[in-house]
């Protein structure tokens, strides 16, 4: 069995600075991810989380048949170009058949013979889904033992106990930002809630998901998770924040540049946001400001 040494997962509200915090970690020499993007398949729509709770916990025939048949599906779009139009999975492998081999060698497992979806225990599932994945990530054709797996997608943040789970060993990075600001970006995006109070509410949930997970203070121990602010990868707090990283994730060439980052592209919204939207947003998640140590 191939290892995958202490992977990278980060995680954040969305809008809260995952993807470059992404990129600024991966691009590093010991790191490789999938071709820098999102997996889609470990806690997306029609994932393993998804299929995870239909084959175990949340087990019946018909559910957990569903569940199969939609993760076969999101295992094909991904493979083809139909989630990200310029890279399908398959590329990204070895060899060119690779991947239908993991996926559907993977299924199999899942079935018996007369295709009845097995019950899997809650231990049985999570090492039928590990060996999975450490298939699908070591087979890779940037794949190297002596290298660390890093993946992004920002509500890892609220499945902890489910990627703890695969990877006991891995290290978390929650990246936040003022949730005033994640609000105001939220609100112009197409894919998102359509006014700035929606974002607020919208957040909200979010940020309540997350710290009602059970068993939080063990997850978030500082030996396997980091938060790290945003705004601190600029500015004074940026040699700082630097040497945290590097130390947590044990990497001793990470290097964050001075003029990498422009600290007026994280804080434009403060010169943007209206009189009328600071008020709701410090009504609606003034609690939040204050939980993540942002001033009012």
């Amino acid at each position: 069995m191939s290892i995958i040494k202490s992977p990278i997962f980060i995680g954040g509200s969305g809008r809260s600075g995952t993807s470059l915090l992404f990129k600024l970690i991966a691009r590093e020499d010991c790191c490789y991810s999938f071709n820098f993007l999102e997996t889609k398949f470990i806690i997306g729509v029609d994932s393993l989380l998804d299929l995870y709770n239909s084959i175990s916990c949340d087990y019946s025939t018909g559910r957990a048949k569903l569940a199969i048949g939609r993760f076969r599906k999101t295992m094909n779009r991904l493979k083809t170009g139909g989630v990200y139009k310029d890279v399908g999975f398959e590329t990204l492998y070895k060899e060119s058949n690779q991947y239908d081999k993991i996926v559907k060698r993977f299924l199999l497992s899942l079935q018996h013979p007369n295709e009845v979806a097995k019950y899997l225990s809650d231990q049985q599932a999570i090492q039928l889904f590990r060996n999975f994945l450490v298939d699908m990530i070591s087979n890779l054709s940037v794949y190297s033992e002596n290298k660390r797996f890093v993946e992004k997608t920002p509500h890892n943040i609220l499945h902890l106990n489910f990627l703890f789970n695969l990877f006991p060993d891995m290290k978390f990075v929650h990246i936040i930002r003022d949730p005033r600001g994640v609000a105001f970006s939220l609100s112009k995006q197409t894919w998102g809630p359509s006014n700035f109070e929606d974002a607020c509410y919208w957040l909200c949930h979010v940020y309540d998901a997350f710290l009602s997970q059970a068993n939080f203070q063990s997850l978030t121990s500082p030996a396997n998770f980091m938060q790290v602010k945003l705004e601190d990868l600029a500015g004074d707090q940026l040699k700082k924040t630097n040497r945290k990283l590097r130390s947590f994730l044990n990497m001793e060439t990470f290097n964050l540049k001075p003029d990498e980052i422009n600290e007026g592209q994280i804080n434009y919204w403060q010169n943007e946001i209206t009189k009328e939207q600071m008020i709701k947003a410090n009504f609606v998640l003034g609690k939040y400001i204050a939980h993540f140590n942002y001033g009012m």
